[in-house]
């Protein structure tokens, strides 16, 4: 379901008292336009709309900045990785571009998906730059230890099949995150990955898939693995 999972930026930021605040001034709108005259209401009404936008217009600004900020850390912790033959960002823009419907909370957790994964940056570090929801986020679409990618792979879609309630967010970008994968296969022609894609697919779709979480992105996995 496209937008599903739009939680403002505000929800994890450190300025999240301020969500709070917006939502008393909506409140409090509505209490003015029940009790005040007609004149003083719409006086009253108006201000406080102006307020109103003024701080929607501030919720937008924190997501931008909060989304370059996730893109700048991810960049500064891959560092000179590459993702085939084109540097890390290549892959973690197209994950972000793939949520990008979904809200920004699922941008900032594309762009950091690989970190712990990949790099020595930690799950406490995500939580104080991020804030504890995106770090439990980012655990959740991190590979687990194992001496093999089958030893890997199984313990984390075990991980995966337990995830319920707003971390189902962690779902959406793991989908996309496959989703970027096999389409670079298809487009470099990596036939040897693919085929690896190929076989998960139905353990990975019995862990991860959540019902009307983001069909458009499971309808073009389908079309790619049964092509």
């Amino acid at each position: 379901m496209k937008g599903m999972f739009f939680v403002d930026p505000l929800g994890f930021s450190e300025d999240s008292g301020l969500k709070a605040w917006f939502a008393c001034c909506v409140g409090f709108v509505v209490i003015l336009s029940l009790k005040l005259s007609r004149k003083k209401k719409l006086q009253k009404v108006g201000l406080f709309l102006s307020v109103v936008v003024f701080m929607e217009e501030y919720l937008i600004r924190i997501g931008a900045d909060m989304k370059k900020k996730a893109r700048d850390f991810a960049i500064r912790a891959h560092g000179d990785q590459m993702y085939g033959a084109l540097p890390y960002t290549v892959h973690l823009d197209a994950v972000a571009l793939i949520v990008k419907e979904y809200g920004e909370a699922a941008e900032v957790i594309a762009y950091l998906h690989d970190v712990v994964e990949d790099t020595d940056v930690g799950l406490d570090e995500i939580a104080s730059e991020f804030g504890v929801f995106v770090s439990d986020c980012v655990a959740i679409v991190t590979d687990e230890p194992g001496k093999s990618r089958k030893e890997r792979k199984i313990k984390t879609y075990r991980k995966m099949a337990h995830v319920s309630g707003e971390e189902e967010l962690a779902l959406l970008v793991k989908a996309a995150d496959r989703l970027a994968n096999v389409r670079s296969c298809m487009a470099c022609g990596n036939a040897r990955l693919m085929a690896t894609y190929r076989s998960e697919f139905p353990v990975f779709k019995q862990s991860a898939y959540r019902e009307k979480l983001c069909d458009e992105i499971w309808s073009e996995l389908h079309k790619i693995h049964n092509s």
